[in-house]
């Protein structure tokens, strides 16, 4: 049952990610310095899925800049942060990882 429990939540999420609309919320990707494992975080009440150092959310509706501290907040550092396709540059990123200190 809790297998069952898991799956569902997982193909839950994973629908998520691809249910997003513009205006809505973004797409967020970020690649993390140091690997997280596999799990599915809440982080200011968007669902991310993370596997190793890569992790997305479809449901973020907070501005990159903002997102990009939450989560390093939660997760740690960032090496890159793309909002709808677009990559922070490296002083954006620089400054998302200083201020989630």
């Amino acid at each position: 049952m809790q297998r069952l429990i898991s799956v569902f939540m997982s193909m839950l999420t994973v629908g998520l990610l691809f249910t997003a609309t513009a205006g809505q919320a973004a797409n967020y990707r970020v690649t993390l310095a140091e690997a997280t494992g596999e799990r599915t975080p809440v982080i200011r009440n968007a669902a991310w899925v993370c596997n190793g150092t890569e992790c997305a959310t479809a449901t973020a509706r907070s501005g990159p800049a903002n997102s990009c501290v939450h989560v390093v907040r939660e997760l740690g550092p960032v090496t890159e942060f793309t909002a709808d396709g677009e990559a922070l540059s490296e002083d954006e990123l620089a400054a998302c990882n200083a201020r989630a200190r």
